[in-house]
């Protein structure tokens, strides 16, 4: 009587209350990869300006390449003995000025041989960050969606989750076609080789995630600070369209203070570009430009933009770390 009283209690707990599960445990690797997808996904579909811009970085990339390549080559041709210098120097000047307002102002080397692969595309790419990346955090506040985000993941995760994002979408943009464009050009150009130019392709994978992540962490840390994406995507494009604009007025100004370089978004990532790819021997001002070296031991130096690059990132990924660790569930 007492094992049937039991054995029914039993079946009654098992059908109306709690029960074995049954199913599958996600790790929380997954959980972050899932998250990591569904940012890239969502931005790219919800992102019609993205798409129609990637076509025109495409465009505008191999329509330069067909303009200059038949010069090009006529140009290192004639330099007589200087091709594999002047060739590397137009290579890096590519990379470098890809994301710059101010094309050659600093330059690889201090010569002017008319060999230039540079397409008008900065504008363009820092808008699409801009607008790409202010809703990471800014739409899940305002959609209320960060509880549900962090009732599975925890809020490191999430933010890795989101960091991871933005640098994919980023670098679909930046390094992708850095890459294809610069391969063509080295392609075009007989006097060198892809295996002779492998430290060029190293360099800008460097720069690339460089590069990313300080815009990708400019751009989330603007977006975790607000509610609405539209602040979000202005605050990032003006702090950098007006922090070049102003820091190039006191660099006319103060002509001999080259730390100055670094205050200003578009020459910091020019500068970072020529570090990631080795290349510390530069010119710099607008038409006959003088020599600027980046290992004199005088003077803005590589390492102080490395410096500066280590600082920014750690600096904005504990901001917001600081912000998402004062969530509240009242906030949320």
């Amino acid at each position: 009587m007492i094992e049937s009283t039991e054995k029914g209690s039993t079946e009654f707990l098992r059908k109306f209350g709690y029960r074995r599960y049954e199913g599958s445990v996600t790790g929380r690797k997954s959980r972050i990869f899932s998250l990591v997808i569904f940012e890239v996904k969502s931005t790219w579909h919800r992102s019609t300006f993205g798409k129609v811009l990637l076509i025109i970085l495409m465009v505008i990339n191999f329509i330069t390449l067909t303009v200059t390549v038949g010069s090009s080559q006529q140009i290192i041709t004639d330099l007589e003995g200087q091709q594999k210098k002047v060739i590397r120097d137009a290579l890096n000047r590519f990379v470098a000025n890809y994301i710059s307002f101010r094309g050659d102002y600093i330059r690889s080397g201090t010569h002017e041989t008319g060999l230039r692969m540079n397409p008008p595309v900065a504008i363009l790419l820092i808008a699409l960050v801009a607008i790409a990346g202010s809703g990471f955090f800014a739409d899940d506040r305002a959609g209320k969606t960060i509880e549900i985000w962090l009732s599975r993941l925890q809020k490191r995760e999430y933010v890795i989750g989101k960091i991871a994002a933005i640098l994919i979408y980023i670098n679909l943009f930046l390094m992708i076609p850095i890459l294809v464009v610069g391969a063509l050009n080295v392609q075009a150009i007989k006097e060198t080789s892809h295996l002779e130019q492998w430290d060029y392709y190293l360099g800008i994978i460097i720069y690339s995630l460089i590069a990313s992540l300080i815009m990708g962490l400019a751009i989330l840390s603007f977006s975790i600070s607000v509610e609405k994406r539209q602040y979000a995507s202005l605050g990032f494009f003006l702090v950098f369209i007006l922090g070049t604009v102003f820091v190039q007025l006191l660099i006319i100004q103060d002509r001999t203070n080259e730390f100055l370089l670094l205050l200003s978004p578009t020459h910091f990532l020019v500068l970072l570009a020529y570090v990631s790819l080795g290349d510390f021997s530069l010119g710099i001002g607008d038409g006959r430009p003088e020599e600027f070296l980046l290992d004199d031991g005088s003077g803005l130096e590589y390492y102080h933009v490395i410096g500066t690059a280590i600082m920014l990132i750690i600096s904005m990924a504990c901001f917001l770390a600081f912000k998402i660790n004062r969530l509240t569930t009242e906030e949320l």
